[in-house]
């Protein structure tokens, strides 16, 4: 069961970092009233690119494989937290609808 559980998320990291990167090849396409509010989606390309220019290695703007690198990366890193925050969110509900143990039979009036 656990590896079903795995193979999912892989294909969920997989799907989303290939929309992701199609979004940024027609990103520059669209009227620029959608442009403006999707900008947001492609930061972690921009900021990889910003990286680089820094750096002094030619950026990876325009360049298919880079920019998938780094929505694959980018998507992973968000559905592992956003995992991680469902697994803590349980975790408080159980502990917050636990019912109290027996009271204890020492200190009491």
């Amino acid at each position: 069961m656990k590896i079903h559980h795995t193979v999912f998320w892989l294909v969920v990291v997989v799907v989303l970092a290939a929309a992701l990167t199609g979004f940024y090849f027609v990103h520059e396409s669209l009227p620029k009233s959608v442009r403006a509010p999707t900008s947001l989606l492609l930061a972690p390309v921009a900021i990889v690119d910003g990286t680089c220019y820094a750096l002094g290695v030619p950026g990876i703007y325009g360049k298919a494989i880079p920019v998938l690198v780094v929505n694959t990366l980018t998507v992973a890193l968000a559905c592992g937290a956003l995992l991680r925050f469902i697994r803590w969110w349980k975790r408080r509900t159980q502990a917050k609808n636990a019912k109290p143990g027996p009271a204890s039979s020492h200190g009491g009036m």
